[in-house]
């Protein structure tokens, strides 16, 4: 049986919130919710250390303790839901450990990537002008957490450019920590969205001009640049702390 603290006022807030993304009911419930609360936690919508009530966050949704029952599993195999004795389900810390072994990872798969397509003879890269314009338009507006989704959009097409859209994958596997430590701490900065559009562009330069070396370099910097705010986290001691913490 869930109990609510009177100390979490802040939890009917925080689950209506989340419950505004409507479920659609014709189509499999868990996986729904699923993509709900990854996306709320990794947005910090739900933050670190708040508490997943099933019976009141399923009630919010409209939906039975079932499928959120399974979603919640999903989350806990991810490592972004923890399960306290008497506490019940928590939305864990940002794991610096986990950060940097990602972004070590990411950065071996996006070099290669890169270096492969600049030795590429046809490239296409004309295919990336709709999403850069995007991505300039959240520059223009200093809107890192837009940019942000149009982020992924840009990296999963280099991979098929370069005809590994399995490698992207692989990348989407470890990243969920990197995601929850850029949403919370380059969201914060001024001008980030504009130097990471930048660095899109210097990518893409040198892709054209089939220096793989380079992009490969710049690849690294890119990827590697969420490690440069991290503290102790790049040595991979401790949490990353929570949002207003």
């Amino acid at each position: 049986m869930d109990t609510v603290p009177a100390s979490k006022p802040d939890l009917d807030e925080i689950y209506s919130r989340v419950a505004d993304r409507a479920i659609d009911f014709s189509a499999p419930i868990s996986p729904q919710i699923y993509t709900l609360l990854r996306k709320a936690i990794i947005e910090n919508t739900i933050g670190p250390g708040t508490p997943i009530y099933e019976s009141k966050f399923a009630e919010a949704l409209g939906v039975s303790r079932t499928p959120f029952r399974a979603a919640l599993q999903q989350l806990v195999n991810e490592d972004l839901v923890e399960t306290r004795p008497q506490v019940g389900s928590v939305v864990t810390r940002i794991d610096g450990k986990k950060v940097f072994s990602a972004i070590f990872s990411r950065s071996a798969i996006e070099r290669a990537i890169v270096k492969r397509l600049a030795e590429l003879e046809t490239r296409q890269m004309d295919s990336l002008s709709h999403l850069l314009t995007l991505q300039a338009e959240c520059t223009a507006r200093d809107d890192y957490v837009g940019f942000f989704e149009l982020d992924d959009a840009f990296h999963s097409r280099l991979a098929e450019m370069a005809g590994v859209p399995e490698a992207w994958r692989l990348v989407v596997l470890s990243k969920t920590h990197v995601d929850r430590a850029r949403l919370h701490l380059q969201s914060a900065i001024p001008g980030r969205a504009a130097m990471a559009y930048r660095e899109h562009l210097s990518i893409i330069e040198a892709i054209r001009n089939g220096d793989g070396e380079r992009a490969a370099a710049l690849m690294d910097s890119h990827v590697g640049s969420v490690m440069d705010i991290l503290g102790d986290g790049r040595t991979g001691k401790g949490s990353i702390p929570a949002p207003g913490g």
